[in-house]
């Protein structure tokens, strides 16, 4: 037998409203959490190609102070 709420109400997951609004809230919140994370991943990517550009950049600078001296 199903469980049943306080009330001897029959507990019925697939029928209940409220489970229906919590898998609404649920897929929300995944969605929302998917976005965060591919923002994060943006962000550190940028963070990384920042860092490559500044090492050419001083590569360079470095190689022509050679061919300078």
């Amino acid at each position: 037998m199903p469980p049943s709420d306080l009330h001897g109400h029959l507990y019925e997951p697939w029928s209940s409203p409220l489970t229906m609004n919590w898998s609404v809230d649920l897929r929300q919140c995944l969605a929302k959490s998917q976005i965060f994370e591919e923002e994060v991943e943006d962000q550190s990517s940028k963070e990384e190609e920042e860092k490559e550009e500044e090492e050419e950049e001083e590569e360079e600078e470095e190689e022509e102070e050679e061919e300078e001296g």
